[in-house]
């Protein structure tokens, strides 16, 4: 991006707690690892940045399921909370249908932010 991330925000299920960086400069490359442990399907989280000076966040969510995971991203306003209903909204199967040629799936990917 051509602007800092910044004021990062973070939810994990499971008590567990994310480590993240408190900005991501303009123009650079982050990547985030987290190891977590999985104990069965409410296994996931969420992380928000402030995109620059912006009223927009990024959010990243995933879900961690024995037969592939989910991930969602998206531009949420600045006043949306980094918690539970988030992970829930942007891992959910109906939010990413919008036309007939689209649809939800499940991958095994490892993701960078």
């Amino acid at each position: 991006m051509n602007v800092a991330l910044t004021r990062p925000s973070s939810h994990l299920t499971n008590g567990q707690v994310f480590l993240l960086p408190k900005s991501i400069n303009k123009n650079s490359k982050d990547v985030l690892i987290s190891i977590i442990h999985h104990a069965g399907l409410d296994s996931g989280g969420v992380m928000s940045f402030r995109i620059g000076s912006t009223d927009l966040l990024l959010a990243v969510a995933f879900q961690l399921f024995n037969n592939g995971n989910r991930f969602g991203a998206a531009f949420v306003p600045v006043g949306v909370p980094t918690d539970r209903n988030l992970l829930a909204y942007l891992t959910s199967n109906n939010q990413w249908k919008t036309s007939p040629d689209q649809k939800f799936g499940q991958v095994t990917v490892t993701f960078c932010l």
